[in-house]
């Protein structure tokens, strides 16, 4: 059984050590046991504001290797788990020395997010800037809720692809980037089939034209990378039902043939 390291008796390893500093690393601080530090105490904890005691700081700093005083106290103990990533971090101080605040919080907010449930997270807010005027807004929500369906937040998947499914038929240019913008986020392999009825839907109300070509095309990419027993059937019965051009309907009869031939995971 390991012997529990003795703590060294420097100021570094007190309680009452606090960083000199939080815009660079350092290795030295001040001892807030110090009665001159008493009016800035509140605002060096809550907002790392050394200005108002700056010069004093300067004057009062001492190195984190110096000898501990009669007043030296031992943080108290509690666990940090060595693979969070303020564990490592506080590894990195122990290796390296010094103190990096910056680095501190980074860490301390990474642990926060991993904590995070993404498939529970609200999106109510997100749905509703869907319907922003804004379309950076909409583009942003888009983005979100995609980021959120493919952590596996099925409310955020379900707003996504009625979103997809109700915005109309590009007709230009612009209108086309956006619904292939839309598409991006749910052009995964698992979101198959819920997909493939609504993008053969595209393909009996899509006009034909030089500006959406190139959705068309995308959308018979997609299609020709899905399972052929998924696709067949009802891109045959397009086929019956909607007259294409004669290139279109070539190509649409040449995407049943390709069905299942590619799987890739995301498709862009």
């Amino acid at each position: 059984m390991e012997q529990e390291e003795e703590l060294l008796l420097i100021c570094s390893n007190c309680t009452h050590f606090f960083p000199a500093t939080v815009e660079e690393s350092t290795s030295y601080g001040i001892c807030l046991e110090d009665k001159a530090f008493g009016p800035y105490i509140e605002g060096l904890f809550e907002e790392y504001n050394y200005e108002p005691c700056k010069g004093l700081v300067e004057e009062k700093k001492i190195h984190g290797d110096t000898e501990a005083c009669g007043l030296f106290e031992e943080p108290g103990g509690f666990e940090i788990d060595d693979n969070s990533h303020f564990g490592k971090e506080l590894k990195n101080i122990k290796d390296k020395e010094g103190v990096d605040a910056n680095k501190i919080e980074m860490a301390l907010l990474l642990d926060e997010f991993d904590k995070i449930d993404w498939a529970t997270v609200p999106i109510d807010n997100h749905v509703a800037r869907l319907n922003s005027p804004d379309k950076n807004e909409q583009s942003i929500a888009i983005s979100t809720l995609g980021s959120l369906a493919n952590s596996g937040n099925e409310k955020a998947l379900d707003q996504l692809v009625k979103y997809f499914k109700e915005l109309p038929s590009p007709v230009t240019l612009d209108e086309v980037h956006f619904k292939m913008e839309v598409f991006r986020h749910l052009n995964y392999m698992k979101y198959e089939s819920i997909m493939i009825p609504h993008v053969i839907d595209e393909l009996y109300h899509i006009q034909s034209n030089n500006a959406t070509r190139q959705w068309i095309s995308k959308i018979l990419k997609y299609l020709g990378e899905c399972p052929i027993n998924m696709i067949r059937d009802p891109l045959e019965k397009l086929l019956k039902e909607k007259k294409f051009s004669h290139k279109l309907r070539a190509r649409i009869k040449d995407t049943i043939g390709k069905g299942g031939n590619i799987c890739w995971a995301w498709r862009f």
